[in-house]
């Protein structure tokens, strides 16, 4: 099915880099409206479907007042003067009483909320854990299509939680201020475990002795912890944004290490992975307590993007109908329960030798009953059993020796579906819906 003209057309925009058209594909990406969701899904899959090649997705956190905007800042200039294009996703705090945010970090990146090669987003964090906000994925697709060749996630800083930013980037710089007391005390093990890189920040003046005491301790904190696989220790650094002290040797570490990370073939791995994560945490959402009907490569080959999958399945599963016990009269019962196993049902009840049996698949229920010589045949018309995946079923009673009456099919009122006959004449429907119902 193709995407509306105006998404279309708003990922256009986005990708001849039209600024206006960036901000509001995030801006929908962001919406937790209704109305929004399939316009939303049209828009990832779009993107999604051409990724932009050779990214660097680095996530940046520390405390509060370590000077994560100020050193993004010097890090932002740096990258543009050296060619790069850098977006900047400044993820903000919200209040749990006022449920706003101040989303103030362009105040605190003036040259690069005016640079033409970057674009600094504020967003609101909501109200889950891990310091960025649901849709920070989605967003980074979106400023990736809008060629920004690097992506930098700052995350609330509220400590510990803070973890969940190395499940979107490629890369994880723990920042830490000098003079904070006990390294190991002060930056908690599992944001330590994850980091790729830590800087000790405000490494000037009078701060310069605390600063170097403060690298120090951390690298003995992180000689006593186990590197990431096939990763050597983790690298401490000193830097000044104010004094533009380090800003070069951080970037080019930072540079050097995805290289070499994207050469091996990590980052395609990590990125891989994480979709998968994307795909179940937009899953779960949406859908709490039961299974997805696929796995994500299935249905990434329908719908790209992560967020896209998952509706999918969650279409899936809300409009897979139910049948509730429709009763067949056939002649041999071993013969009938081998041919709907082929189909995918599981028989529950019965079996060969028993006059009746019951076969099941999700909600769909068969019952099987052995048709005596003083019981006169009856057959349906045509039974509908509602599966997901009508291809794979087709192709499973070919391979099983059966003959279908027709390739699957997309019908006009919004079912992909064939027919097959069982082995007493029952003609079957095996059918899936296309799309929710126009009033959903």
């Amino acid at each position: 099915m193709s995407a509306p003209a105006p998404i279309v057309e708003l990922v256009a925009g986005v990708r001849s880099g039209d600024r206006r058209s960036l901000a509001q594909a995030i801006t929908l990406v962001e919406s937790a409206s209704d109305s929004d969701l399939h316009p939303k899904i049209e828009l990832l899959n779009l993107m999604w479907s051409r990724p932009m090649a050779g990214t660097v997705r680095i996530g940046i956190s520390g405390t509060p007042g370590v000077g994560k905007s100020t050193l993004i800042e010097a890090l932002g200039t740096r990258l543009i003067e050296r060619g790069h294009r850098l977006a900047v996703l400044a993820v903000d705090p919200t209040s749990a009483r006022s449920r706003g945010s101040i989303l103030g970090d362009k105040t605190r990146m003036p040259t690069l909320a005016t640079s033409p090669d970057a674009f600094v987003r504020p967003s609101p964090a909501g109200f889950g854990l891990g310091g960025i906000a649901a849709s920070t994925a989605s967003s980074i697709t979106v400023c990736e299509a809008a060629g920004y060749d690097i992506v930098f996630v700052e995350t609330v800083g509220v400590g510990q939680s803070e973890t969940a930013v190395a499940g979107v980037t490629d890369l994880f710089l723990l920042l830490h201020s000098p003079g904070g007391g006990d390294e190991l005390q002060g930056i908690k093990r599992g944001v330590m475990e994850l980091a790729d890189w830590v800087a000790v920040t405000k490494a000037d003046g009078d701060l310069l002795p605390a600063a170097k005491r403060a690298e120090s301790e951390l690298k003995m904190a992180l000689q006593l912890m186990r590197p990431k696989p096939g990763r050597d220790t983790t690298s401490v650094s000193l830097c000044s944004a104010v004094a533009g002290d380090g800003i070069d040797q951080l970037i080019d570490g930072l540079l050097a290490l995805h290289g070499r990370l994207a050469d091996s073939g990590e980052v395609a791995e990590l990125r891989r992975s994480q979709a998968l994560q994307q795909f179940r945490s937009a899953y779960e959402e949406g859908l709490t307590e039961r299974q997805a009907p696929n796995g994500f490569d299935e249905l990434a080959s329908r719908a790209p993007s992560p967020v896209g999958a998952a509706y999918l399945a969650l279409h899936e599963v809300s409009h897979v109908s139910e049948l509730n016990a429709v009763t067949l009269f056939i002649g041999d019962m071993e013969r009938s329960i081998r041919f709907y196993q082929v189909l995918g049902l599981e028989l529950v009840f019965g079996g060969s030798d028993a006059p009746f049996s019951t076969m099941k698949l999700g909600t769909n229920f068969v019952n099987l009953e052995h048709n005596s010589a003083a019981t006169p045949v009856r057959r349906w018309g045509r039974p509908i059993l509602f599966v997901h995946d009508p291809d794979r079923v087709h192709a499973a009673a070919i391979e099983a020796g059966y003959e279908p009456h027709d390739p699957p099919a997309d019908a006009p009122w919004g079912e992909r579906f064939f027919h097959i006959d069982d082995p007493d004449g029952h003609e079957v429907s095996i059918a899936r819906p296309l799309a929710p119902p126009p009033d959903e």
